[in-house]
């Protein structure tokens, strides 16, 4: 999956996430060992392979770009929430010209615009993850612990949509910032209607 316009890489069809996910699965049942498993390391490495997928199967990745973000690092072995896969991959996107070098040394004749590429796929990941968390959020009409953790971040969240519109022209892709952005309205007016239902009667007036 290493290698830059590779022929196997050419190949790769539409079930290549879930062969991942499948050797991911079958990988933890044989080996616990954290330094396997630091997302670190394994996660801009799958980055990288789907940037690869994306490219060499362009029909198959625009709907599920975000597998890695959504289920790889769902997995129990990971294990992590929305709001940390968030913010892993917002630190990802910032220090890509940091750990992307150290990646390429192990690909023979990278392009010489890696960094540039992998920036336009991360953000594209980025804009599906956020899509697809903040639908779900509001299709299940989240409340609670749940909606306050996401309300808590929900200002960095639309910073980085902001900075996603600048980056990107694709159509589809302004029109799933547009409706997070619509999604997050709606959240934080659910959130608020909680907190005045919690404080009483006396001041729901206000909302």
């Amino acid at each position: 999956f290493l290698q830059a316009q590779a022929p196997a890489a050419e190949q790769l069809d539409r079930q290549f996430p879930r062969q991942v996910l499948a050797m991911l699965r079958e990988l933890h049942e044989r080996t616990t060992v954290d330094q396997v498993w630091d997302a670190l390391v394994v996660v801009p490495l799958l980055e990288y392979c789907n940037c690869l997928w994306a490219a060499s199967a362009p029909d198959a990745a625009p709907d599920g770009l975000a597998w890695v973000a959504n289920e790889v690092l769902k997995l129990p072995v990971f294990s992590r929430s929305e709001e940390q896969i968030f913010t892993f991959y917002v630190e990802m996107i910032r220090e890509v010209d940091q750990w992307l070098p150290r990646l390429l040394v192990m690909v023979p004749n990278p392009p010489q615009d890696a960094t540039a590429v992998m920036q336009e796929h991360l953000a594209g990941v980025m804009v599906q993850f956020l899509d697809v968390w903040t639908s779900g959020l509001r299709g299940n009409a989240c409340t609670g612990a749940r909606l306050d953790l996401f309300v808590a971040v929900h200002h960095q969240v639309e910073v980085v949509i902001q900075q996603l519109r600048q980056a990107l022209a694709s159509p589809a892709q302004q029109e799933a910032l547009s409706r997070t952005e619509t999604n997050i309205q709606e959240l934080c007016h659910r959130s608020r209607l909680s907190r005045l239902a919690i404080a009483g009667p006396q001041f729901r007036s206000v909302a």
